[in-house]
């Protein structure tokens, strides 16, 4: 069976693109990573097969976000809307919704950047593509973080981006 691929629909190309564009905007020493890949199944003999996408971050090579796996119900029932099935959640009006959060994301002028509520973002990404973003300086950047859980996943990252500036740069 070929499998076909997938475009990220509504931003104007493949996920390279996207990503690409989100880069230009985080800082550039963080080693902040965004990965992207699509699942097919033929599991479902009436409706054909079933494509799944899976989006994951990862900070100096460890896994701080993936989605959906972080977020099912049968694994972690207490996310803010978990999803139920692989199915839900994941395709929106403009493609799958990580990847129409990050270009909501990078759609959004730099001062409302803080204050935005992303209606689509159930799961934190927005949080740390914030921590992450070169354009927010340390001073917002400390005001945001008194508004989030320290278990958050944009913890790490702000965690990561102080001791940069601190100049505790590592290598790799």
């Amino acid at each position: 069976m070929t499998v076909p691929r997938f475009k990220v629909q509504g931003h104007g190309g493949c996920w390279s693109k996207l990503r690409r564009q989100v880069y230009t905007i985080l800082e550039p020493d963080l080693n902040l990573q965004l990965y992207c890949t699509f699942y097919t199944s033929d599991r479902d003999y009436k409706a054909g097969p079933f494509t799944s996408p899976r989006n994951w971050i990862t900070l100096d090579k460890e896994i701080i976000w993936d989605f959906p796996s972080y977020f099912l119900e049968w694994n972690h029932p207490d996310v803010p809307k978990p999803l139920r099935w692989l199915e839900d959640g994941h395709w929106g009006r403009e493609g799958h919704q990580p990847a129409q959060l990050m270009r909501e994301y990078l759609h959004t002028p730099v001062n409302q950047l803080c204050a935005r509520v992303f209606s689509l973002d159930y799961w934190g990404l927005m949080n740390i593509l914030r921590a992450g973003d070169r354009r927010i300086g340390q001073r917002r950047l400390r005001v945001f973080a008194d508004r989030l859980d320290p278990t958050e996943p944009a913890m790490k990252v702000i965690r990561r981006r102080f001791e940069l500036r601190a100049g505790g740069r590592r290598d790799g």
